[in-house]
């Protein structure tokens, strides 16, 4: 994976679409001079925390940006937080919209070309403290076309709920500031114009974050990491940042939103060795900006047996229109595969929508395969598609482990009886029990001697 951070910033402010615009996100929790930590914590209810985040945004383009929130063509912000625990990456959670309004021209991002609140010049930045970022006063996610930018018409929804978490990135305190976690936080900027200008995949950048004191007791000392902000890519590239056995594939939804104008769906997969011959396999989809969304997942059929299915998404808030309920499973065939209600049962059902992260994972006494599965991803919403396939990390044909037991049957040719002529039949049946805190294997032998 490339690293690409704010030094480098100016050297691929002009790479774009000829006459486009192209917003990006050049830093994430820092004040707009770059010297300090802005990250807001909002308190805790009910065993959650909330927090809010600074973020900058830069024309990296060659044509001013819009930001006139009057007829609604300015960005929306969404910025979210993930953590990496035990090899895999997990979403902690989302804020509702920031609607931004008047850009200012900040010389942080190149070579600034002032223009008026209207609009954010070529080579300019404009930053939104985390007070300004407050989820409180946002928009719901729901109410934006995320693949071509587009509002509706009408009123936008206001966030309910506590008000210490009220709109804002919300996760359980328990989650937060463990020794044994990597956090990650996450921007995205939707802008119409930059949508329609084919220009959406690189709206979205990430940086980690600390918890200085690693302590629930200050929760609102956070930091961001000094490895800088990774442009142009969604949280999910920090899973193989961190861990370079993960395999990432990026799923095109061709022409979404219009000619030219796609969907960006990215399906990562890790395979970890657990021990005893057991193997994990994680796969991870973030769906960035597609509004048709993700409704299912399907692994091919695997030769060897698979247990402890997983499931994990993050939960919906704040008076969203979204479920949570938890993806049904099922491993017909050994071909295992998850999925949500479907559109026409449920326009609410819990897909993955835009700016969400979903996790799927099982385990198999197979070491992966030397060559990539297929999965198949079954979009949400109707469009101009139904599916689209991924390349992931699946186990091979070979079952090194035990599942469940096996029987291995012996025989010696060879006489070793008392009498002349006698012969051994062995049987032996292990079975590897899993007690919870790891596999205890049990024998027992059969021995039968003909004399």
């Amino acid at each position: 994976m490339l690293k690409r951070n704010l030094l480098i910033v100016a050297g691929l402010a002009m790479t774009p679409s000829l006459f486009a615009q192209d917003v990006a996100v050049s830093r994430l929790g820092q004040s707009s001079s770059g010297n300090g930590s802005d990250y807001t914590f909002e308190g805790q209810s009910n065993g959650m925390v909330a927090y809010s985040i600074a973020t900058t945004s830069c024309n990296v383009g060659n044509v001013v940006i819009q930001w006139t929130p009057s007829n609604r063509q300015a960005p929306a912000i969404s910025t979210n937080m993930f953590r990496i625990y035990e090899g895999r990456i997990e979403m902690l959670g989302y804020a509702w919209l920031k609607d931004s309004f008047c850009a200012v021209s900040e010389n942080t991002c190149g070579s600034c070309q002032s223009t008026g609140c209207s609009t954010l010049g070529i080579g300019c930045a404009d930053t939104y403290w985390s007070g300004l970022n407050d989820g409180a006063n946002g928009v719901s996610k729901y109410q934006l076309n995320p693949t071509t930018g587009e509002w509706p018409t009408g009123n936008w929804d206001n966030p309910s709920g506590p008000l210490p978490l009220r709109g804002r990135v919300q996760f359980a305190a328990s989650e937060a500031a463990d020794p044994n976690s990597v956090y990650i936080a996450e921007a995205i900027y939707i802008s119409e114009h930059d949508q329609m200008a084919g220009n959406g995949r690189n709206n979205a950048s990430w940086r980690q974050f600390e918890f200085t004191n690693g302590s629930l007791s200050n929760l609102n000392n956070v930091i961001p990491s000094q490895s800088g902000v990774f442009m142009f890519d969604p949280a999910i590239f920090a899973w193989k940042e961190f861990h370079s056995d993960v395999h990432i594939d990026e799923l095109v939804n061709t022409n979404e939103g219009g000619t030219g104008v796609h969907g960006y769906i990215f399906v990562a997969s890790k395979a970890t060795d657990i021990g005893n011959g057991v193997w994990r396999y994680d796969y991870a989809i973030q769906n960035m900006n597609s509004k048709q969304a993700v409704g299912s997942f399907d692994l091919p059929a695997m030769s060897c047996a698979i247990q402890n299915m997983g499931f994990h998404d993050v939960d919906h808030h704040s008076g969203s229109p979204w479920k949570n309920t938890d993806w049904s499973s099922s491993l017909a065939g050994n071909a295992p595969s998850w999925s949500t209600d479907t559109f026409a049962q449920d326009a609410n059902a819990n897909a993955i929508r835009w700016g969400m992260m979903t996790n799927f994972s099982f385990e198999s006494a197979a070491a992966p395969a030397a060559s990539m599965g297929q999965a198949t991803v079954g979009l949400f919403e109707p469009g101009v598609g139904s599916t689209l396939l991924a390349d992931v990390i699946v186990p091979g044909d070979v079952c090194g482990g035990c599942l469940g037991g096996s029987i291995t049957n012996y025989c010696s040719a060879n006489a070793n009886s008392a009498q002349a002529g006698g012969a051994v039949f062995d049987t032996r049946f292990d079975t590897r029990f899993d007690t919870g805190a790891g596999f205890v294997d049990s024998r027992m032998t059969d021995r039968r001697e003909r004399t």
